[in-house]
């Protein structure tokens, strides 16, 4: 009577992993898609933040240079919208700083995420060539006994 051939555990086991594998990268690849989607709601944020600012600093001081050459303020206010119309470029070039560092985070979390995507599909790769090749086995496995 001959032994009975035993299941080849260990090409399970692997299945098991690479579908784990698998289960990971797509949460990484989520989590990637995720973070590249918020920083790029920042840069909005920022861009728009940093334009409005800048336009305000024009309004302001378009309206302080019509006020003075109609004559209804004085050349001292005239030198403190001008003071004010200084620190409002300040803050807008600060804002548009801001937005010119978001737009490098944004760029690195889009080199992640395509990353993520192309190792998901990697392992989606491979684990159908494992698929593939367990399936055979056990189609030898049907045939021979």
């Amino acid at each position: 009577m001959p032994e009975p051939v035993r299941k080849d555990c260990p090409l399970d086991k692997l299945v098991r992993i690479r579908r784990q594998r698998i289960e990971k990268s797509e949460r990484d690849c989520l989590r990637a898609r995720q973070h590249w989607r918020e920083c790029r709601r920042q840069l909005r944020q920022q861009s728009k933040g940093s334009k409005d600012a800048e336009s305000r600093a024009q309004q302001c001081w378009k309206k302080a240079r019509k006020d003075f050459f109609d004559m209804s303020i004085s050349s001292g206010q005239f030198k403190k919208a001008k003071a004010v119309f200084k620190k409002m470029q300040a803050t807008a070039a600060e804002m548009r700083a801001l937005a010119h560092a978001a737009v490098d985070e944004s760029k690195l979390a889009r080199t992640a995420y395509f990353n993520a995507k192309v190792n998901l599909a990697e392992a989606r790769k491979q684990a159908e060539k494992l698929d593939l090749m367990s399936e055979e086995l056990r189609r030898t496995d049907v045939h021979e006994g």
